[in-house]
């Protein structure tokens, strides 16, 4: 069930990622890092 849930925020963070890359405003190479990240300290 929780693992269900955090792949659905993971789903969601990845869309929205691709949406700000997509935009090209300089957001996304750092977002893409950041949640990186924080699916590691999940994942761990």
């Amino acid at each position: 069930m929780l693992c269900r849930f955090v792949c659905q925020i993971a789903r969601s963070i990845i869309s929205l990622m691709d949406t700000l890359a997509k935009s090209g405003n300089g957001y996304g190479d750092a977002v893409m890092i950041e949640s990186a990240d924080l699916l590691d300290r999940i994942a761990e």
